[in-house]
């Protein structure tokens, strides 16, 4: 698997281990096949659940209907980066979404959540474009 394209990029990102990006792509396939980041998001399962009557709408929980173990493989690698930059990189871009999210008070969780949507928003945008990850 490491011939591939598409593993030479989502490995280019930090924290993003060999292990990690075999699993991650026998578990979603190939990134590329999905119209939009949105589409990508909602296989994975950690898109919001959304409960619309008349004007109003509520966006609940996420809706776990995707890839359980894409969605395990994320957290893993989220917390990861989090754990890891708290340290050494704070200006990794996932980092600082982080604290951002903590900063208005979210839970710890959701905070993760929101930086695995951000996470697959990176990793569908290199994998279209066809280019490694660069922090900058």
């Amino acid at each position: 698997m490491k011939d591939k394209k598409l593993f030479k990029i989502i490995n280019s990102i930090p924290e993003f281990g060999e292990f990690s990006t075999a699993l991650f792509l026998a578990e979603v396939g190939d990134v590329t096949r999905f119209d939009d980041k949105y589409q990508f998001i909602s296989f994975i399962g950690i898109d919001s659940v959304t409960s619309q009557s008349g004007v109003s709408a509520y966006h609940g929980p996420i809706s776990k209907t995707g890839c359980k173990f894409g969605r395990t493989i994320l957290f893993n690698v989220v917390t990861t980066i989090i754990q890891i930059s708290a340290h050494s990189d704070k200006y990794n871009p996932i980092y600082l979404f982080f604290r951002k999210k903590q900063s208005e008070g979210k839970h710890h969780y959701k905070c993760i959540i929101a930086c695995s949507t951000k996470l697959c928003k990176i990793i569908y945008k290199l994998c279209s474009s066809n280019c490694l990850y660069e922090n900058k």
